[in-house]
């Protein structure tokens, strides 16, 4: 169990670094708001961490994870709201 933890934070810390990386690369279209890094980290984090599950029901070599999740953190917050968008659209719910 111990191993899965830190697999698992090894995950969240890659996407947490592909999100602050987009951060940073948008810095020159937008200014950095602390809360706005801190929450898209914490987003890209959450769904590293869903890829690790993924990627261990799934069976996908370790290292692949690990890029997938680094590039999770980077398309993140875009995924999660297109997703979101998405369900909404199919439940018929309009969204403001």
């Amino acid at each position: 169990m111990q191993e899965n933890i830190f697999i698992i934070t090894v995950h969240a810390l890659l996407a947490a670094f592909g999100g602050l990386a987009r951060q940073l690369n948008l810095l020159n279209k937008s200014p950095l708001r602390p809360v706005s890094l801190i929450s898209g980290c914490i987003i890209a984090s959450f769904i590293g961490v869903i890829f690790y599950f993924l990627s261990a029901h799934f069976g996908i070599d370790s290292y692949i994870g690990y890029a997938a999740a680094g590039l999770s953190g980077w398309v993140g917050p875009q995924i999660l709201d297109t997703l979101v968008q998405q369900v909404l659209r199919m439940a018929g719910i309009k969204a403001d």
